[in-house]
């Protein structure tokens, strides 16, 4: 089973450095966007929670997939500079599936990171994921910025892949051995 892709309810700028501008922005896919102007050696990162998760009780955490719609303008020249889930008590997860090699495009894509079967690194439970403080953050580096290199997200959405157990309609006594 999975949530289908959720948006966060919230978002805000997390660290030092240069900040997000617009972080609300992200909360649908609209054309209207985050941006980041960047130096080297910045680690501040858009960070969006509060997904409103509902996944059942008891139920197993399968994989987590997160999907960034972003863009490059100006020069072109952006990066991921780190990407980490973030975990019910507001810390980075230890996992970065930032992809620092592939520089971002130059219209509106999704980027996928993680998977039906990736759990990031970590041991998950439905009340984990189903915290406010569950979610995503990301850092972007802009390279030239003098040129104007600029770094946008218009989208950030989670879904989660879950199991449940099966339980049988039929009390012991009527199963048969």
């Amino acid at each position: 089973m999975d949530t289908g892709a959720l948006s966060p309810g919230t978002v805000v700028n997390d660290g030092t450095g240069n900040e997000w501008r617009n972080v609300n922005n992200v909360k649908i896919s609209d054309n209207v966007y985050a941006y980041k102007l960047d130096d080297w050696g910045d680690e501040n990162k858009l960070k969006a929670t509060n997904f409103g998760f509902s996944i059942p009780t008891g139920a197993t955490i399968d994989g987590i997939e997160v999907e960034i719609e972003r863009r490059a303008t100006g020069d072109q020249l952006v990066k991921d500079d780190s990407l980490y889930i973030v975990k019910s008590d507001g810390n980075y997860g230890s996992s970065n599936k930032a992809d620092t090699v592939n520089l971002w495009p130059t219209t509106d894509t999704y980027k996928t990171y993680g998977s039906p079967s990736d759990l990031w690194g970590e041991t998950w439970t439905a009340e984990d994921i189903n915290s406010s403080n569950f979610g995503v953050g990301i850092s972007a580096h802009c390279y030239f910025v003098d040129y104007g290199s600029k770094a946008e997200i218009d989208h950030i959405r989670i879904t989660v892949y879950y199991s449940v157990g099966t339980v049988s309609p039929f009390p012991s006594f009527f199963r048969t051995p």
